[in-house]
């Protein structure tokens, strides 16, 4: 139990995009706050590790984030982090907060046509925490590098298909509020050429 808690929680951190706050990656991994800060306060020597909710966890040398992923460097395989794994996990993480937590007018505009602008950053940050932007951002970037390909029997060809059919627009307005809408409709293009089965429009198919 404690070693899938260590590649869960580490392999994550060393895979992030963008490093992340140690309530943020509780929330988007689901998991106790106590068990991320535990390991990250055991890793003092290679991990920039504070308790302030402001300060995101870092590496404190990119070399470790080599030695973690490269499986011939340990003597125990047990403490072995996959990246490949690690990636499409993160990806199901991604789309499973965001399945949870995003929902039309999540900022409660009630003003069809808004311009971003126009809304207060906080109300943004407050609605859409950085767990939360991370995961709407990243999670096509996740699955990219896991190498997984979404095909009809891949447990996330399901996880894509009700993720679009469901909260598409609800993605696409979240990525609007933070300024990444762009992004939205690269990832839609690239999910299009990525899929072998259900096209075109794969996601509104049933």
């Amino acid at each position: 139990m404690l070693l899938s808690r260590f590649r869960l929680i580490v392999g994550t951190i060393v895979v992030l995009v963008e490093a992340l706050t140690a309530t943020a990656l509780t929330e988007l991994l689901g998991t106790d706050t106590g068990e991320v800060q535990q390991i990250s306060q055991s890793l003092g020597s290679v991990l920039r590790y504070s308790e302030s909710n402001d300060i995101p966890i870092r590496l404190f040398h990119p070399s470790f984030r080599d030695f973690l992923l490269d499986r011939w460097r340990y003597d125990d395989p047990r403490f072995a982090i996959t990246g490949i794994d690690t990636h499409r996990d993160l990806t199901i993480s991604c789309l499973h907060l965001i399945s949870r937590k995003l929902k039309q007018d999540i900022c409660s505009l009630r003003l069809p046509g808004s311009l971003t602008g126009e809304i207060n950053p906080g109300v943004i940050q407050s609605c859409l925490p950085s767990e939360i932007q991370y995961a709407c951002c990243y999670w096509f970037e996740h699955l990219r590098q896991s190498g997984v390909r979404p095909i009809q029997g891949e447990p996330l060809h399901d996880k894509l298909h009700d993720f679009f059919n469901e909260h598409l627009l609800h993605w696409l307005e979240a990525l609007s509020l933070i300024g990444c809408l762009h992004d939205g409709a690269v990832v839609i293009r690239a999910l299009d050429s990525l899929l072998s089965v259900c096209k075109p429009q794969w996601f509104l198919c049933h």
